[in-house]
């Protein structure tokens, strides 16, 4: 975790290596449940395995804004 003073206030911002979530709808939920109860912030994710296919499907999972940036396998 880091936080960045804006000067007006703290913005928390986390970083996780979720180690693949693209075909695990059960981890993939669980993650989600568990940076929305415990990280209030902005949060940085790495080897998610994203796809432009999984795109709207996570997003309405999550809920909320998600900014996506695809690698290579």
């Amino acid at each position: 975790m880091f936080i960045y003073n804006t000067g007006l206030e703290n913005i928390r911002c986390y970083s996780s290596n979720v180690r693949g979530i693209k075909s695990d709808k059960r981890k993939r939920k669980s993650i989600f449940n568990t940076f929305k109860s415990k990280y209030p912030g902005i949060i940085f994710t790495q080897e998610t395995h994203s796809t432009v296919e999984v795109e709207s499907m996570w997003k309405h999972e999550w809920g909320g804004e998600i900014i996506f940036s695809h690698g290579t396998s």
